[in-house]
């Protein structure tokens, strides 16, 4: 029997991406016939087809000390390695596929490590996603340095014992990057994510004029809410009439209780939806019930990251609105603007423009993004990454 074993060190709960991500796996292998196996990180509990096994996570910030952080990524990796020295290699057999689809260059060094010491590494396939950017969460820029030129070692270490290693990325942006210092080609695709399209085709009523703007997720600096609603609030002060035309809908997941209280004086413009309410189905009832879904991040934190809430709104045929100069605006432009707005970030003209484009081209944006909706939901299926660890992807859909 075939035997796909996940190293995921950062799934530590069974809520959010990382178990979505897993858990779709798990199902399409296992219809497949192929035992599979997800070793997360300690603070996880045993379940089935889960084993808790990894004391390091992928996230994180180096100390501001080049030679701690150089210490501290020393450590990440021995104890990685240890761990899949104790955990997972007793699982081995002949023709397993090994996959981890979210490792920093710590984690990279302590597999490639792992990978060395075994009797036989020629026997185990490697799958990696490099979705994690050099510079992620690392302000200093001679940290991202470091970690690129970690990446390049690291990656080059693991092709030495592990020669049919392959790399993919989840965006464009981090496919040719890495591609600049990983030994091997690095392919693009999507990690898995769950679409309900349940009531994604529900028309819009006639008589509601206003579209409703929803943004979801938790209230972060680099997820762009504080910048929305201080550009809502001073483009209606200049035009209050203008923005009748739209609704904005926020779920309050982390959003501190002034910024809650400043949304409920004007029930007008803002709708909070409290977190206690965003399961994953009423997530999606939301999503199904807006016009469009904003996306307005901050470029430093996702000049190249993928983002899934954008990839889930396409995949249900809601248009977007996204910052500049970063990878999801890249996205909508190779496909001509037909289903999103884009704003430069921080710049409230440049917000109030794109809003006003949003509303006098709202017909042709949905009709865009319904165009694009069944090949986001194919991409987002788990049975291409399926097809790709295992090598039985058709010829010609590599992408």
């Amino acid at each position: 029997m075939p035997r796909l074993l996940i190293l995921d060190p950062s799934y530590a709960t069974f809520t959010g991406h990382n178990h979505a991500v897993n858990s779709l796996l798990i199902e399409e292998a296992t219809q497949r016939g192929i035992e599979t196996t997800v070793f997360a990180n300690v603070l996880m509990t045993r379940r089935d087809h889960v084993v808790p096994a990894f004391r390091p996570f992928a996230y994180g910030f180096f100390p501001p000390n080049s030679l701690e952080a150089l210490q501290a990524a020393y450590f990440i990796g021995m104890k990685f390695g240890e761990d899949l020295a104790r955990h997972v290699q007793p699982h081995l057999m002949k023709d397993t596929v090994v996959f981890a689809h979210t490792l920093n260059n710590p984690l990279l060094h302590g597999l490639a490590a792992w990978v060395a010491s075994l009797p036989a590494p020629g026997d185990i396939a490697i799958r990696l996603g490099l979705n994690l950017p050099p510079d992620f969460r690392q302000p200093r820029q001679e940290l991202a340095l470091w970690n690129a030129y970690q990446y390049g070692y690291a990656s080059k270490l693991l092709t030495a014992v592990a020669p049919t290693a392959r790399f993919y990325a989840e965006t464009r942006e981090l496919q040719s990057h890495f591609a600049g210092f990983v030994p091997r080609p690095v392919e693009f695709r999507r990690l898995p994510l769950p679409v309900m399209t349940e009531h994604a085709n529900s028309p819009r009523s006639d008589d509601d004029r206003r579209l409703v703007f929803y943004v979801p997720g938790e209230y972060r600096t680099e997820k762009g809410h504080a910048f929305l609603i201080e550009g809502i609030l001073r483009i209606a002060e200049r035009n209050p009439a203008w923005l009748q035309r739209i609704r904005f809908q926020f779920t309050s997941i982390f959003m501190p209780d002034e910024v809650v209280a400043t949304l409920a004086r004007h029930p007008s413009l803002f709708e909070v939806v409290v977190g206690e309410s965003t399961s994953v189905e009423r997530y999606w009832q939301l999503m199904a019930a807006a016009d469009v879904v904003g996306c307005v991040y901050r470029p430093f934190e996702y000049a190249r990251r993928a983002s899934g809430i954008f990839n889930e709104a396409l995949a249900i045929g809601r248009p977007v609105v996204v910052s500049r100069q970063t990878s999801i605006a890249a996205e909508v432009a190779a496909d001509g603007d037909a289903y999103g707005i884009t704003v430069d970030f921080g710049d409230i003209d440049s917000l109030a423009q794109g809003l006003e484009r949003l509303v006098e081209t709202y017909p042709r944006l949905r009709q865009g993004a319904a165009a694009v909706a069944d090949r986001f939901q194919r991409e987002l299926s788990p049975a291409p990454l399926i097809d790709w660890l295992f090598d039985t992807e058709p010829a010609g859909n590599g992408r």
